[in-house]
């Protein structure tokens, strides 16, 4: 009965031990927010922008996030693209990809 016990003790510290190891392989909402303002940031920066928003976030896995990003530049041209954040193994990288913009009118 004694090593039932120590058996059943083990397995749940083992358990809960392993749990924490889960998440902290997954790629938490607001860390993933965070780098997507901040690359929305460095855009606005680097370009002429009036402004810019994202919305829409979708989980793909637990790894990655991806938002809509929709610009609008000074010069009336209106864009919109994929905004990705993704966990590697050692870094978290954000970047666009799907961009389409439309000339202004």
């Amino acid at each position: 009965m004694r090593r039932l016990t120590i058996a059943a003790v083990i397995a749940v510290t083992a358990s809960l031990a392993f749990t924490g190891i889960a998440s902290a392989h997954t790629l938490q909402y607001r860390t993933a927010r965070a780098l997507a303002v901040k690359l929305g940031e460095q855009q606005e920066k680097k370009d002429d922008i009036d402004r810019w928003r994202i919305f829409g976030a979708e989980r793909i896995n637990a790894h990655e996030i991806v938002w809509v990003y929709n610009v609008d530049y000074a010069d009336g041209t209106l864009c919109d693209a994929e905004l990705v954040v993704k966990m590697f193994k050692t870094r978290i990288k954000a970047f666009f990809r799907d961009r389409h913009c439309e000339p202004p009118s």
